[in-house]
């Protein structure tokens, strides 16, 4: 019985300690050159990305050049109403569809961010473009974060 249960505990720890669990590597944004960046869709969303991507990945000399294409589309939907039935929050979604491509691996990636954010209506409407202003910029952050995140994920695959 000893045997069996010594052999068991083995044979947990050989199966969990493989467990494919991989550091990654973010010196690889070091290695990477960014060509260019088309947008289509909101111009100031994607005025916002390109400028933080840019700020992150402005390598000259590198062997990975790399082509963005972003397309973007906000929503802006009416989120909550008091009870005089005024608008006092607003929805504001943000769909973008990236489309990598690595020129010198030959290499196509395309896949779709969905960010999601709220701003209120102030009594004052510089406030509340304000409001909108941030929620914008918050929004666009994430997405150029994800976007950086992803190809940090396809430069350590390769």
């Amino acid at each position: 019985m000893k045997n069996f249960i010594k052999s068991f505990l083995i044979l947990i720890f050989i199966i969990t300690a493989n467990c494919g669990f991989k550091i990654v590597d973010r010196s690889q944004l070091d290695q990477i050159k960014i060509l260019e960046i088309e947008k289509s869709g909101d111009k100031k969303i994607n005025f916002l990305i390109r400028n933080k991507i840019n700020n992150i990945l402005r390598t000259e000399n590198s062997d990975n050049r790399l082509n963005i294409n972003l397309k973007t589309q906000k929503t802006k939907s009416v989120k909550e109403k008091n009870s005089k039935n005024q608008i006092t929050k607003y929805n504001i979604k943000i769909d973008t569809v990236v489309n990598l491509n690595f020129i010198d691996k030959n290499l196509i990636k395309t896949y779709t961010i969905i960010k999601e954010g709220h701003y209120e209506i102030a009594e004052n409407h510089n406030t509340t473009i304000n409001n909108l202003k941030k929620l914008e910029k918050n929004l666009s952050d994430q997405i150029s974060q994800d976007i950086i995140d992803k190809i940090v994920r396809i430069v350590n695959e390769f």
